[in-house]
């Protein structure tokens, strides 16, 4: 006799257990979205490395998440609004500069749009330095004017 009140407790339980799974039910939740800020890129200029007619440059930028969390960049360009119509500006007369590769009139042009092998790139609140490799490049046929020049190229944040 034993034996069979443990075997019907043990479907009881079971039973109870299998209708607690399958119960439907419904709800409501409520969330609120933080307001994201855009990211601040400071005017990127000629990092270490010189830039020469045929060569390039790796670029240096200095980036400010004011958010509270991480900020995915999908890739950068130039930022040809604000009075700097070429996205690439220098402090020589007659010196020619800006737009992305290809763009035949400048001397110095934009390797972009730069991305990051295919990642996004992720900036955690704060200031981060950001160093584009080989990011500009000086035309063979810059003209004599762009010696000693100093460029400065500005970018923007993209995603698609």
């Amino acid at each position: 006799m034993v034996a069979t009140v443990a075997g019907v407790a043990t479907l009881a339980f079971s039973a109870s257990g299998l209708g607690y799974f399958i119960a439907p039910g419904s709800g409501h939740g409520a969330a609120q979205l933080a307001h994201a800020q855009g990211l601040t890129v400071s005017a990127a200029a000629p990092a270490d490395s010189a830039l020469y007619p045929s060569g390039s440059a790796d670029l240096a930028a200095t980036l400010d998440n004011p958010n509270g969390f991480p900020v995915h960049v999908h890739a950068f360009v130039l930022d040809t609004s604000a009075g700097h119509a070429t996205g690439i500006t220098n402090d020589k007369s007659g010196c020619s500069s800006g737009g992305d590769t290809g763009s035949s009139s400048s001397s110095v042009t934009f390797n972009g749009p730069f991305r990051n092998d295919g990642a996004d790139f992720v900036f955690q609140p704060g200031t981060t330095s950001l160093t584009l490799h080989d990011a500009i490049s000086m035309s063979n046929s810059a003209e004599n004017a762009c010696q000693g020049a100093t460029f400065t190229v500005y970018l923007q944040a993209s995603n698609p």
